[in-house]
C-alpha cells in the first residue's frame, strides 16, 4: 500500500470514529438534559415544591460527603494506566485497577458509615426534620454503590471502550427516567422516590461491574484476584496525586449546587 493511500485510509477511520463518538456524546447530553427536565417535573408534581426542596437538600448531603471523600481515582487511571501498560503489561494493569478499586470501595464504605454516624447532625445543620433520616440513609446507600465503581468509567475511556460507556450511560438515563415515571403514575411519596433513586444507583453499579468483567476477560486482566506488588513503586506517587487532586476538586464540589438526579 502506498503511503498516501495508507494515510487516507487511516485518516478516514479516525475521522469516522471521532464523528461517531461525538454523535454519541451529543445524544447523551440531550438525553441527560431531557431526563433532568422530566424528572424535575415528576418530583415537583409528586412531592410538591416544599417536599421536593427537602429531598434535594437530603440528597445533597449525601453527595457532599461523597464529593469530599472522592479521591478521583478515575484521574489516576488516565494518568498511570498507559505507563503501567508500557512498563509492566497486563499484570501491572490488573494491579493498578485492584489498588484503585480498593480505594473506591473504601470511599463507598467510609462515606456511608460517616453519614450513619453524623446523620442527625447533618439534618439539624440544614434544618431538616429527623423523620427524613430514612431518606438520607436510602440515598446514601445508592451513592455508596455508585462510588465503588468510580474509576471504571475512566478505565473504559483509556482502553478505547468510549462508545460502550456512552451507550451504557444513555441506557441508564432512560432506565432511571422510566423508574421515576412509573412511580409518578402510581402517586409516589418521598420514600418511594428515594427507593427509586436507590434502584437506579444499584443498577448502575451492577451493569458497570458486568461490563468491566467482560472487558477484563477480553484483555486478560484479573484485578479481583491480582495483588498490587507489581506497582509498589508507584503507590506513593498515586496516593500523592489523588490527594492533591481531591483537595483541589473538593473545593469546587462544595461550591457547586447538587441536583438529586
Amino acid at each position: 500500500m502506498k503511503f498516501k493511500e495508507y494515510i487516507i485510509k487511516n485518516y478516514d477511520s479516525v475521522a469516522r470514529s471521532v464523528i461517531k463518538n461525538s454523535s454519541l456524546a451529543v445524544i447523551l447530553q440531550i438525553a441527560v438534559a431531557l431526563s433532568s427536565f422530566v424528572e424535575t417535573f415528576i418530583f415537583t408534581k409528586s412531592l410538591g415544591l416544599a417536599l421536593f426542596g427537602t429531598f434535594t437538600i437530603v440528597y445533597s448531603i449525601s453527595e457532599l460527603v461523597y464529593g469530599i471523600l472522592d479521591f478521583r481515582t478515575g484521574e489516576a487511571v488516565i494518568k498511570y494506566l498507559p505507563e503501567v501498560k508500557q512498563n509492566i503489561g497486563t499484570k501491572g494493569i490488573s494491579s493498578l485497577l485492584r489498588f484503585l478499586m480498593g480505594i473506591d470501595l473504601l470511599i463507598g464504605v467510609t462515606g456511608f458509615i460517616l453519614i450513619l454516624i453524623l446523620n442527625k447532625l447533618f439534618l439539624n445543620w440544614f434544618n431538616i426534620d429527623q423523620k427524613y433520616l430514612f431518606i438520607l440513609t436510602i440515598v446514601s446507600i445508592g451513592a455508596s454503590f455508585k462510588f465503588t465503581v468510580r474509576c471504571l468509567g475512566s478505565y473504559f475511556r483509556v482502553i478505547n471502550e468510549f462508545q460502550t460507556l456512552i451507550k451504557f450511560h444513555i441506557g441508564w438515563v432512560v432506565f432511571k427516567l422510566l423508574i421515576f415515571t412509573l412511580l409518578y403514575l402510581n402517586h409516589p411519596d418521598i420514600k418511594l422516590i428515594a427507593i427509586g433513586s436507590l434502584i437506579a444507583d444499584v443498577s448502575f453499579f451492577i451493569v458497570t461491574i458486568s461490563i468491566a468483567i467482560k472487558s477484563f476477560s477480553k484483555y486478560n486482566l484479573n484485578p479481583f484476584i491480582s495483588n498490587t506488588n507489581s506497582i509498589a513503586y508507584l503507590k506513593k506517587s498515586i496516593i500523592k496525586f489523588i490527594f492533591s487532586t481531591n483537595i483541589a476538586l473538593s473545593l469546587i464540589h462544595i461550591s457547586e449546587p447538587t441536583r438529586p438526579y
